[in-house]
């Protein structure tokens, strides 16, 4: 597994001068740490505590601000500005509605790798998916 960090001051899209860009740059960063998560919970379900660690802080951190930024500094700026970004700002949130619910999906088995637990590999691998999925272009 690579070794990842999250980072320590994630950049917002109010600060940069192109929001859309950097969004792009938030998607393709949260999809590279689910391309390792599935690898971090053995056949046998164990796991290290350590990237129990890693991926909750990005579930509740990286993931948790990519969204706020899309729901609450993107999106105002489209409403309004038409039927098509109207529309696109729509599909947008019930995206966001999915990747959340997918992300819940994993954060308990995430909370049981922290403990040191054993987890299902089949509920492992399978709510990795679903979150790859959700996070996965439409």
């Amino acid at each position: 597994m690579p070794v990842t960090t999250t980072p320590g001051l994630w950049p917002t899209v109010d600060e940069t001068a192109d929001p859309l860009a950097l969004l792009s740059r938030q998607h393709q960063a949260l999809r590279g740490v689910l391309e390792w998560m599935p690898l971090t919970v053995d056949d046998e379900g164990r796991g290290d505590p350590a990237d129990g660690r890693l991926l909750k802080a990005v579930l509740h951190g990286p993931l948790a601000w990519h969204h706020a930024d899309e729901a609450e500094v993107l999106l105002p700026r489209l409403s309004g500005l038409g039927r098509v970004l109207d529309e696109m700002s729509h599909t947008c949130r019930q995206h966001h509605l999915g990747v959340d619910s997918a992300a819940g999906e994993v954060s308990g088995l995430v909370a049981d790798l922290c403990r040191g637990l054993d987890i299902d590999p089949m509920a492992w691998r399978s709510g990795c998916e679903a979150l790859r999925g959700a996070l996965s272009p439409p």
